[in-house]
């Protein structure tokens, strides 16, 4: 019985957990109809998608991560949390640990030319394959 109550209580605790990150649920983004919350184009790709929480639970989605940085410099919102799409595999990084690499090769939804990754090591496999360099967030407010 023990077993089954240990079972339970973590499957509860994953399921909970599924979709979310510190308490904060990421949104559902309807591709091919959300808008970006800072150039209102309408958000298509998912390998640069970006959004942004404020400290009253209100999410602002972006089409690019170059629109997210601007936005954030412009509106200075209470950030809680910033999200941005791994590159290569689509999943959700928080913002504030990912590897932002800059090319001005890499074609992104509003030309930003930035790309987020999960780890520094696949942020410089991708740099073997296109000119451009890793960019701190605070550096990316020069570059959009």
């Amino acid at each position: 019985m023990h077993r089954l109550t240990v079972l339970a209580v973590f499957l509860g605790a994953a399921f909970l957990g599924c979709g979310s990150h510190g308490g904060q649920a990421f949104p559902k983004i309807n591709y091919g109809r959300d808008l970006c919350s800072e150039c209102r184009m309408i958000i298509s790709d998912p390998q640069f998608t970006a959004v942004l929480f404020d400290t009253s639970g209100e999410n602002f989605k972006f089409d690019d991560i170059g629109c997210m940085r601007l936005y954030e410099t412009r509106n200075q919102p209470e950030v809680k949390v910033m999200w941005v799409r791994d590159y290569a595999s689509h999943e959700w990084l928080d913002g504030s640990s990912a590897f932002f690499v800059f090319s001005k090769s890499l074609v992104t939804p509003m030309g930003h030319g930035i790309a987020a990754f999960g780890s520094k090591d696949n942020a410089l496999n991708f740099l073997k394959e296109k000119e451009g360099r890793i960019v701190s967030w605070e550096e990316m407010e020069k570059i959009v």
